[in-house]
């Protein structure tokens, strides 16, 4: 980064290149000085952008966050379940690429962190919303339907974390796995749709 750039555009060079430091080496395993050598800028000016190595972490977190859920956002205009199918796709390719920021992401000790908390949130909330309104076109969405929707998330979050973690089923037969355990789970959501509260 000999180059002078724009403070804008070297946050988000910076940011870029965390993401790929942190994809491959995870959080613990990179100290500050590391980090800044490797993004071939002084330590000082890495916390002038980001005031510490947490903070680093964060935004980075942020940045492939937003990528995520704009990657998954190309769906928007597909109905039912060729949304979901669309969505699990591009939500699997995502976590392929970045392994560790995901696992990071759900996982890490700076997961009580409230920054971290939000940019999951606000990561969940999409989901909600995107598949939900696909699969229940133009209706509210009642408490219950909502709380089916959340043990659906984490259903996925955890088979996905076990996923990438063993890496002993192809890509396909999982794919396969993950959509009927979620298409039973909202199934069951619809037929019971009497009885939400």
């Amino acid at each position: 980064m000999g180059l002078r750039l724009e403070p804008e555009e070297r946050q988000r060079l910076l940011i870029q290149r965390g993401l790929t430091l942190f994809s491959k080496k995870g959080f613990a395993n990179l100290s500050a000085t590391e980090l800044a050598k490797r993004c071939g800028v002084s330590k000082g000016l890495l916390f002038h952008y980001f005031n510490d190595k947490n903070g680093y972490y964060i935004e980075v977190l942020r940045a492939a966050s937003e990528e995520l859920l704009a990657l998954t956002s190309k769906s928007v205009s597909l109905s039912g379940a060729k949304r979901l199918f669309a969505v699990i796709n591009d939500y699997l390719d995502w976590v392929e690429k970045h392994p560790e920021v995901y696992w990071m992401l759900l996982k890490s000790d700076l997961g009580t962190n409230e920054k971290v908390k939000a940019i999951h949130e606000r990561k969940r909330k999409h989901y909600q919303q995107v598949v939900l309104d696909a699969l229940f076109p133009g209706q509210v969405h009642s408490p219950k339907r909502i709380y089916d929707f959340i043990g659906a998330s984490a259903y996925v979050e955890a088979l996905v974390l076990q996923w990438i973690k063993t890496q002993d089923l192809s890509r396909e037969v999982f794919q396969q796995i993950l959509l009927a355990g979620i298409s039973r789970i909202v199934l069951e959501s619809k037929s019971n749709q009497g009885t939400d509260l």
